[in-house]
């Protein structure tokens, strides 16, 4: 599943860091994203520091603020209560696209299937009907095809001579 973007509700967000400063948005917002990527945020303050791309020796300032956002899941994990309902929401969302999708699949591999067995069984019933008025084309020095210089599966255009008159060739299937 590609994460290439992530829902951003800037009410809520704004809603909850009022009470912050610029640096501690921007590692909260560092946060979010590493969460969002990777489901969860581990639980080294060296780690930390480093996803927040702030400097290992001033995080504790700004660590007990951030983390606050954060539930610990294990000893070494941390989750974000809103990343984690998106996270499922977007997986719940691609996994009916994708039953979606293969069940479209599936559908056109049978309607696919069904037309080629039904155009096999037409093409050996096909009938050829002779007439009287022959839409072929002229050949040179003549008003018609003439069947007397033609031999039988000669092609002249997308027309074949059949012994009896110029039938329109059909087109191989597929």
């Amino acid at each position: 599943m590609s994460k290439a973007w992530m829902p951003f509700y800037v009410g809520d967000f704004l809603a909850d860091t009022m009470h912050l400063g610029a640096t501690e948005r921007g590692i909260y917002i560092s946060l979010i994203v590493h969460c969002w990527q990777h489901g969860s945020i581990p639980r080294n303050r060296r780690k930390l520091a480093r996803i927040a791309a702030c400097d290992s020796r001033l995080w504790h300032r700004y660590e007990e603020t951030v983390l606050q956002f954060f539930d610990v899941v294990d000893a070494s994990t941390m989750q974000h209560r809103r990343v984690k309902t998106e996270l499922h929401r977007y997986a719940e969302i691609s996994n009916k696209r994708k039953a979606a999708a293969e069940q479209m699949l599936s559908k056109r591999s049978a309607n696919a299937e069904h037309l080629l067995t039904q155009s096999q069984s037409h093409i050996k019933n096909v009938t050829v009907i002779a007439s009287t008025q022959s839409k072929a084309p002229s050949r040179s020095g003549s008003n018609g095809p003439r069947a007397g210089a033609a031999t039988i599966g000669e092609h002249m255009g997308n027309w074949v001579w059949n012994g009896r008159i110029w039938a329109e060739a059909e087109e191989p299937f597929g």
